[in-house]
């Protein structure tokens, strides 16, 4: 069981948030479409309430696409950590006994594993925990403990 390495855990995140893009945008140009192709008919009421629902679905993806974007963002922000590093912190890459994950992108599971690599965001309660840590420390996680074996 290799660990990737901090590039390769950057990729997975680029490519779950690419991932999301595009479903939120295909799920924004479908509503769109549907609200087009609602014709209007003598039942007005019925032909208002489609048009209402497609916009609210255009809305909600217009939404995810949003969060899309910042997510991107946020994942282009992550600074760098210096070597050596002595504890973690936003930007680091902890490697654990259990997974491996990334501090400062809320993406939650970008890859199933063997290891199973996370990106989580500052305000998530694991990593909250992780914040701090260092190579050695042993944590214990919701999901049962877990040693801290490097930092990248």
């Amino acid at each position: 069981m290799q660990k990737p390495t901090r590039a390769q855990v950057l990729a997975l995140c680029a490519q779950a948030i690419e991932q999301r893009r595009q479903a939120a945008q295909a799920a924004m140009d479908a509503a769109q479409q549907a609200a087009n192709q609602e014709e209007k008919s003598s039942a007005g009421d019925k032909y208002e309430t489609g048009r209402a629902m497609a916009q609210n679905a255009r809305d909600q993806a217009a939404r995810q696409l949003a969060e899309a974007h910042e997510l991107a963002a946020t994942l282009g922000r992550l600074p760098a950590p210096a070597q050596p590093q002595a504890d973690a912190r936003p930007g680091t890459v902890v490697y654990t006994s259990v997974g491996v994950y990334l501090l400062g992108v809320g993406l939650g599971r970008v890859a199933a594993g063997p290891p199973a690599v996370f990106a989580l965001s500052a305000a998530a309660p694991v990593a909250r925990l992780l914040v701090g840590c260092q190579q050695g420390q042993t944590l214990a996680l919701p999901t049962g403990p877990a040693t801290v074996e490097a930092l990248g």
